[in-house]
């Protein structure tokens, strides 16, 4: 268990890192979720991911801050990507916390098979997080390879 605290400080509270990752890379098509399948932790906290679905679920009893760093290969040279979590069919908007990521294709500087793994999308909810919440990806052709280096981190505190 991590704590982050101040000397005598009397709000103490628990704080958790968990990774969310691929064992082995993920072909998607636009609208697809992300199917993250290892979930690796500092201490148990209240985060569950579903394999089968790709949704993760946040515990009502901790704040969290959710950041997607992409490693996506786009299938055709000329695809766009964006990256957005949802809540059930719903995207979340920058009003409740959710920030997507987004790559445009430039003719004068695209080169094949590139991933775009300095983009990140975020969740970062003012209060209660949705739950449970997907990552989806848009824009890219049938047959885009989600790599293994794409993960979601993903900072619980306390409540």
């Amino acid at each position: 268990m991590t704590h982050i605290t101040k000397l005598n400080n009397p709000y103490e509270r628990t704080t958790n890192m968990h990774e969310l990752s691929l064992s082995s890379s993920q072909a998607v098509s636009s609208g697809d979720v992300i199917k993250f399948d290892t979930l690796r932790s500092t201490s148990s906290g209240g985060v569950a991911n579903n394999s089968s679905t790709g949704e993760i679920t946040l515990s009502s009893n901790y704040r969290y801050t959710l950041i997607a760093s992409l490693d996506i290969e786009r299938a055709s040279t000329t695809d766009d990507v964006r990256v957005a979590f949802f809540d059930g069919a719903t995207e979340i908007t920058p009003a409740n916390g959710g920030f997507d990521a987004t790559w445009e294709y430039h003719s004068s500087g695209s080169a094949t098979g590139q991933p775009n793994s300095t983009l990140q999308a975020w969740y970062t909810p003012d209060g209660a997080a949705a739950s449970p919440v997907t990552l989806k990806v848009f824009d890219v052709s049938a047959n885009s390879t989600i790599n293994t280096s794409m993960t979601i981190l993903i900072l619980e505190v306390e409540q």
